[in-house]
This record gives structure tokens, sequence and C-alpha cells, in this order.
């Protein structure tokens, strides 16, 4: 098979189907404004507006596009066809990335790992193919394959991103997470437990004042008694309702930078988090990985599943995938003829074209002396 053969028009209108389908996911990921170090200096604002935002979703959707397309055509073409698409279709992409959308240098190694991924998955797809002949447990063996090599390829992509810088990501993550959990907002969890203490406080001297017990002690007249009933209202009028002033006056001022750096030196301080510094490329990668896989499982499983049944109503006819009688009969020959081989061989026994009688055969075995006569 040569490279004419390869490259005619039906090689070249798939693989720039699969190209346009790989396009659109690059397209929606690029307008989604995602980028891993938002998730690194842990900016909830960027990832909410971003990772959550209605273009990612869309490439989300469109990304097992592809996979499942060229699953779909390794079905029925011939592998090296297959392979042409693929190869083919990615080089597409990546050209037209370049100019359109000025993607990164990382970017571009994710495509080369994605083509390769897809290459591969293509080839187990056929073989899985001609073993099982059954389309169904094509995809779903191609999904389970495709959610372990897509982990595989986003870890190494994470790695090269965060590895030549490993150190300070890991303090800008430290960073990010003192920020969100030292911050504005935290002044009004801090003041609730003020709040409480305070509601608790009021209930308590006033079910002091109404008591019985404190009435009769107003009633009396005598210096000491007066000093308290005067000591506890007063405590009650001014001491109490000034509580909530006073206390948000004690609060410390958390939007301070130099509390902040304080906190950040001390959670610098524990071991743990030097190990996590020092390696702080492979612990993010796989903390990413292990969120991001909940989506290849249901991007490559559930959501790839409906995919093939649409591209095979699409593509293929209803009786493409059942066998023929031609294909039964010849099935049958090759049983008949093994059971052939298998019986005795009468080769070497002589087949006399006159008839023998059981008479002759004994007196000519029985002739013990002399030569034998000839069996007449």
């Amino acid at each position: 098979m040569n490279l004419n053969e390869i490259l005619n028009k039906e090689t070249l209108l798939k693989s720039f189907i699969v190209s346009i389908t790989i396009l659109f996911w690059i397209y929606f990921y690029v307008i989604s404004n995602a980028d891993v170090f938002s998730v690194v200096i842990v900016d909830l604002a960027t990832i909410i507006n971003t990772f959550f935002s209605t273009n990612f979703l869309i490439f989300m959707l469109l990304f097992p596009l592809p996979t499942v397309l060229l699953t779909v055509f390794s079905l029925k073409d011939n592998i090296t066809y297959v392979l042409s698409y693929c190869f083919l279709s990615v080089l597409i992409a990546i050209v037209l990335s370049l100019v359109l959308f000025n993607i990164s240098f990382l970017f571009v190694v994710f495509l080369a790992l994605y083509l390769i991924t897809n290459a591969i998955l293509v080839v187990l797809a056929k073989q899985k193919f001609n073993v099982v002949k059954k389309p169904f447990t094509v995809i779903n063996y191609v999904g389970a394959k495709a959610t372990m090599f897509f982990c595989i390829v986003l870890f190494i992509i994470l790695f090269l991103a965060i590895a030549p810088a490993q150190q300070q990501n890991a303090i800008n993550f430290q960073a990010g997470m003192v920020n969100l959990f030292v911050g504005d907002d935290l002044s009004s969890w801090l003041g609730t437990s003020y709040n409480l203490s305070y509601v608790c406080t009021k209930q308590n001297f006033e079910q002091l004042i109404r008591s019985p017990q404190f009435k009769n002690l107003k009633q009396n007249n005598d210096s000491t008694s007066v000093a308290f009933v005067q000591f506890v209202e007063g405590y009650s009028e001014d001491l109490l309702d000034g509580r909530m002033s006073r206390s948000q006056a004690l609060l410390p001022d958390l939007t301070a930078i130099e509390l902040k750096e304080d906190v950040l030196n001390t959670l610098r301080e524990i071991p743990l988090m030097n190990f996590i510094e020092k390696y702080f490329g492979i612990i993010f990668a796989i903390l990413i990985v292990s969120i991001v896989y909940v989506y290849f499982v249901f991007a490559f499983s559930i959501f790839s599943l409906f995919l093939f049944f649409l591209f095979l109503k699409i593509i293929y006819k209803k009786d493409d995938f059942k066998k023929s009688p031609k294909n039964k009969l010849s099935t049958n020959k090759t049983q008949e003829n093994k059971n052939l081989e298998e019986k005795p061989s009468n080769k070497n026994i002589p087949e006399d074209k006159e008839d023998v009688s059981k008479e002759a055969f004994e007196e000519y075995f029985s002739q013990k002396d002399g030569p034998r006569k000839e069996i007449k």
C-alpha cells in the first residue's frame, strides 16, 4: 500500500472532519481563559469564572468527540487508513491552532501526546473489534483505556507546567490558601462567637435582674445591698450594651499584609510544608488529576457511549455488523472439511475388485509350513 493509495479523497475528507472536531474543543478551551496557575494561587473568583463558564463546559463535552469518531472509523476501515486520519487531523489542528489561537508551546506538547494517545486507542479498538465483533464492547473497552491514558497525559502536562518554578509555585499556593482563609470575610465568622457570647450573657443578666431574690435585694436600704444592686444594673446597661462595639474593636485587622505574612511564615515552618515545596509539581499534578478523573470517566464512558451510538446510526447501515449467510456457509464447509480430516484414512488398505470369502482368508492365514498359496 503506497502513499497515493492512502491519501485518497475519503482519507482527506475523514481527516478534515476529525480535525474540525479537534479545532472546536480547542476554540472553546482557549476562549474560556482557563489557566492552571489560577488554581495554584487559589483564586476562587477566576476559577469560578473560567472552569465553570459555559465555554469551558462546551469544551468538556466536545473533547471526547474526535476519539469516538476515530473509534467508529476503525470498525470498518483498514488500520493504516484510520491511523492516517488520526495523524493528518491532529497535524492540521496544530497548524491552524498556531495560526488562529496563538497557543503556547506546552499546549503543542499536549496535542502531540493527544495524537499518540489517539493512535494507540485506534490500534486497540481495531484489535478488540477483530476479536469480539461487537461495536459497543469496543467503545466500552476504548473508554476505559482513554480514561487511563488521558490521566497520564494530563499528569505529564501539569508536571511540566509546575516543575520549572516548583518552589515558587508552592509558596504561591500556600499564600493563596492563607489569603483564602485570612481575609475580610473571616471577620464576620470570628465575630459570630462574640455574638453568641453576647446573647448568652445578656440573657443571664436579664434573668438575674428579673429574679425574685434580686427584687427583694433591691428593697433593702443597707449600703451593701444598694451598692451591689447599682453595680449589677450599671454593668447591664453600660458594659453589656456596649460589648459589641468593643468586641469588634478587639478583632485584628485581617486585611493587613503583615498578619498574612506572619501566618504564611508560620505555615512554612511546618515540616510537612517543606516536603510539599520539594515535590510540589508531583503532588499538585496528582491532586488535579484525581479531580479531573471523575470528568474523564463521564466523558469516555456515559457521554462517549451516546456519541458512539449516534455516529453508528449516521455512518453505517443497519446490517453492516451482521454476519452474512455466505460467511455462515463457508463456516459450515470449513467444519465439514475438519470432520473429514479427523476421519481415519483408508489409503493403506487395498481394495480388491473381486469379492474375497471369509474361508479363503482363514485358509491363507492358517498355513504354517511352506509358501503361501494365492487366495482364490
